[in-house]
C-alpha cells in the first residue's frame, strides 16, 4: 500500500511539474518567434509576386503566395513566408509585390510562430536576389 501511495504522489508531482514548468514557458514567450537562418541561401522558389498578409513590429513581414500545385480536394494551395525586410522598403499589410524579371526569390532560413488561436506555424523565410 504504502509503495503505491508514493507512486501515485510521484505521478502527481510530475504533472503538476510539468504544467507548472509549461506555464512559466508560455508567460516568459519561450518558443513563441524563432528565425533561423541558412548558412548561405538555398533553393530558389518559383515566386512570381507574392502580398504581404501582416507587417511585423521588427520590420519583419508575413506574406502569402499562391502556389500552382493543388491539394487533396482540387484548390491551389497558399504558401505562407517570411520576408525579413533589412532594407528601407516600406511594406504594409496588403501590399502586392512583383519580383522583377531579372530576380528570383530563395529561401534564406525558416520562421516559427505561435498564431493567435496557440497553433505552432514554420515557414519558409526568404529574400529576393539577382539571377
Amino acid at each position: 500500500m504504502k509503495k503505491g501511495l508514493v507512486f501515485f504522489l510521484g505521478v502527481l508531482l510530475g504533472i503538476a511539474l510539468t504544467i507548472g514548468a509549461a506555464f512559466v514557458a508560455n508567460k516568459l514567450g519561450l518558443g513563441d518567434e524563432e528565425l533561423k537562418m541558412f548558412d548561405k541561401p538555398g533553393k530558389v522558389m518559383p515566386i512570381k509576386s507574392f502580398t504581404i498578409i501582416q507587417t511585423q513590429p521588427n520590420g519583419y513581414a508575413l506574406a502569402s503566395y499562391m502556389n500552382n500545385e493543388y491539394d487533396l480536394l482540387g484548390a491551389v494551395t497558399n504558401v505562407v513566408l517570411l520576408i525579413p525586410n533589412n532594407t528601407n522598403a516600406s511594406l504594409y499589410d496588403w501590399l502586392q509585390v512583383d519580383v522583377p524579371k531579372k530576380k528570383c526569390v530563395r529561401q534564406v532560413g525558416t520562421y516559427r510562430y505561435k498564431t493567435k488561436d496557440g497553433t505552432m506555424r514554420t515557414v519558409p523565410a526568404v529574400k529576393v536576389f539577382d539571377k
